[in-house]
């Protein structure tokens, strides 16, 4: 992670398990925000947008990848 990088979100997978089966709904996505940047996030409805913000914010624990705020950790991966 670079110094100037606020938040950093690397190899982020998440999947949710419906009637028996998993959905995967966020597979392998990394990317980097750097202080002073703006980052839209934009798709399909159904494709992660709202899962992806929940497990920034906290909120929802990814199946794995790291999740770094100010070059610390929020979470573990379950």
């Amino acid at each position: 992670m670079r110094k100037n990088n606020i938040l950093e979100i690397k190899n982020l997978t998440h999947t949710f398990i419906n009637d028996k089966k998993e959905n995967t709904v966020l597979n392998n996505i990394s990317f980097e925000l750097k202080k002073g940047e703006v980052l839209s996030i934009i798709g399909k409805s159904g494709c992660g947008k709202s899962t992806l913000l929940r497990i920034i914010a906290g909120f929802l624990c990814p199946r794995s990848g790291t999740i770094l705020i100010n070059r610390r950790r929020t979470h573990k991966a379950y």
